[in-house]
């Protein structure tokens, strides 16, 4: 599900943080190079520039810290609400963009035309109504198979009819 996987992404990232943070005293310390033996960046550093990179490299480890601190409360979190989400719901799912698609033909049709945005076909599923061969036709023109179209129609009509009574 979407919920384990963004736990997984989270506790992934988890481990990445902690790991910068071990790479990043390194780099704060030592350079590498050619050889790639490490070598001392700053010869020789007075006490009050010591101090400053040790007060630098503190505030980089503790700004790292209260982000794994974020990132894990925010995992148990996302886990809790992940266990208490319904089922997912059986059968196909809707097809967002048709949707999409139909019910701009229908806000065309009734608000551009100002008539009624019908479905009917016959027995072998041929459209009848004019909307619905309006349809049928708008989809010569686009990716939708016209069965699939003239089948939104009723989800897209049944919607609107149900959110016209509220």
């Amino acid at each position: 599900s979407k919920a384990a996987k963004l736990l997984d992404e989270i506790q992934n990232a988890d481990e990445v943080i902690e790991g910068s943070i071990e790479a990043s005293l390194g780099w704060h310390l030592f350079e590498q190079d050619e050889a790639a033996s490490p070598a001392l960046r700053h010869d020789l550093l007075t006490f009050e520039e010591e101090e400053e990179q040790d007060k630098i490299l503190a505030d980089h480890i503790a700004t790292a810290a209260n982000m794994i601190l974020a990132i894990k409360k925010f995992s148990q979190l996302t886990q809790a609400t992940a266990d208490q989400l319904p089922p997912s719901r059986r059968g196909p799912k809707l097809d967002r963009e048709l949707w999409s698609w139909v019910d701009s033909l229908q806000y065309a049709w009734e608000h551009d035309l100002g008539r009624k945005f019908t479905r009917d076909v016959d027995d072998s599923g041929e459209p009848i109504s004019e909307a619905a061969l309006f349809v049928a036709m708008a989809c010569e023109r686009a990716p939708y198979e016209k069965t699939a179209a003239l089948n939104m129609m009723k989800k897209v009509i049944f919607s609107s009819r149900r959110s016209d009574i509220h």
